[in-house]
């Protein structure tokens, strides 16, 4: 355990260019499976299964982020048209078609941008306090064609011609916020460039902002610690038993896609449904087979214990706590049914019980977040607040995202309290720290 120097070999830099309910969603998910979903379920198979075959092409890579370009932004024209239709149409039936084909659009953008931000986490080695660190600023919105687009794709073509190099065209991705392209050489140079067309005089006190900003963010990537945005932040290097139950869910995931429907239960406190909507003929036959399978476990629960559901297509919603769908390793097609919203994966995952099982650790719980009624919860709220023998921490509500949607075991977090815990014996305070586990790039594809 020790705090990072990043040990990839990679050297970041930055500049500035200037240029000129579970039946009722059952069935209402059913109604994702239209036509043009089906097509593009197949090419983002085949689009997932080029990334992961010539992951190290540089010709490839560059062509085939053209074409995720060129499907993001056409299908943000069409969810512009669909919307402006809508509006003005007052057949029921026609609304329903069009908003169908505007929820069809949307779901292939989020699918296509996971697919690029697959290419980021295989390119800068599945690093998750880098990619976090890259993904804090808020994105600018949709993707759309803009006066500077041409002088980014200018910028980023660059990239190619240099021996050794490959250029990320950001706007594509989610995770990277940094600056308009992203650089990264063979020997580990990574570069962010901003790229403005107008002058360094007329860009004025927005461009010094923006280049502070990316001076900031390179000088913490190259140390592995520093300032982001006012607050102090240390990367610690754990290395640690980093379970998964990914094989499990792999298998489940198979399993109905032979048989239409299967069930998971992970620990007790984690029940996995997987429905393939081309398998089944009713959406109540699935939650019939889904009662009756999770019946004994729900039946150990205590009554008064809280949970929480969650679905696949929820992911839809980009977070940066989360790896992406097409690093999973399962084969691209079980990928490309999730992404697409044919497979789908509903979720029940007990919040008391995880919170006993810290407790039966040793760790006194000194707030949680299921006691908590006054408070709304969000994405960086802390679940639990905990303490033992001194050393005091806070947990994030993202844990229990990666127990859902990457499946970790919480054994996981408990041993990493357990490691911080020892380094900071005297520290009482909760450390602001990101953690970067040991063996990450093994898990994933």
């Amino acid at each position: 355990m020790s705090y990072m120097r990043y040990n990839h070999n990679m050297r970041f830099t930055s500049k500035i260019s200037i240029k000129s309910e579970e039946s009722k969603f059952l069935k209402s998910a059913t109604n994702r499976l239209t036509p043009v979903l089906r097509n593009e379920r197949d090419l983002i198979e085949d689009y997932l299964h080029v990334l992961r075959k010539r992951r190290n092409h540089k010709y490839i890579l560059s062509k085939l982020q053209l074409n995720l370009l060129t499907d993001i932004v056409t299908h943000g024209k069409h969810i512009d048209w669909y919307k402006n239709h809508i509006k003005d149409e007052t057949d029921k039936e026609k609304i329903e078609l069009l908003e169908s084909r505007l929820m069809a659009s949307e779901t292939a953008i989020t699918a296509l941008k996971d697919l690029a931000d697959g290419l980021v986490w295989r390119i800068l080695k599945y690093d998750r306090p880098i990619l976090y660190i890259l993904s804090l600023k808020d994105a600018p919105g949709r993707l759309k064609p803009h006066e500077g687009i041409v002088s980014e794709l200018d910028e980023w073509a660059n990239c190619f011609d240099k021996k050794g190099t490959t250029g990320i065209f950001n706007a594509i991705t989610n995770f990277l916020q940094v600056g308009d392209v992203t650089s990264v050489s063979d020997d580990g140079d990574i570069e962010f460039i901003e790229v403005k067309k107008s002058s360094p005089k007329r860009a004025g006190g927005r461009l010094a902002r923006q280049k502070k900003q990316m001076e900031e963010t390179v000088t913490f990537l190259n140390t592995g610690n520093g300032a982001i945005d006012n607050n102090v932040i240390d990367v610690i290097d754990l290395d640690l038993n980093y379970k998964f139950h990914l094989k499990e869910l792999n298998k489940a995931l198979l399993n109905a896609k032979s048989r239409g429907v299967s069930f998971l239960n992970i620990n007790n406190y984690l029940l996995i449904r997987c429905t393939d909507f081309d398998k089944i003929s009713n959406a109540e036959e699935a939650i019939s087979y889904f009662e009756e399978a999770q019946k004994p476990i729900i039946q150990q629960w205590k009554p008064e214990d809280k949970t929480m559901d969650f679905h696949s297509v929820e992911r839809n919603d980009f977070s940066r706590n989360f790896a992406p769908l097409s690093i999973f390793p399962f084969n691209e097609e079980l990928c490309a049914d999730i992404m697409l919203g044919r497979l789908l994966i509903s979720y029940t995952v007990n919040y008391s019980l995880i919170v006993r099982l810290f407790k039966q650790s040793g760790w006194e719980i000194l707030y949680d977040i299921t006691a908590d009624q006054q408070k709304a919860p969000s994405a960086d709220s802390s679940f639990l607040k905990v303490r033992k023998e001194g050393f005091v921490s806070e947990i994030p509500l993202s844990f229990i995202g990666r127990i859902v949607f990457e499946t970790l075991d919480h054994k996981v977090f408990i041993e990493q309290l357990e490691l911080l815990r020892r380094l900071t014996t005297k520290e009482k305070k909760p450390l602001n720290y990101i953690i970067r586990y040991k063996n990450e790039e093994k898990i994933w594809d």
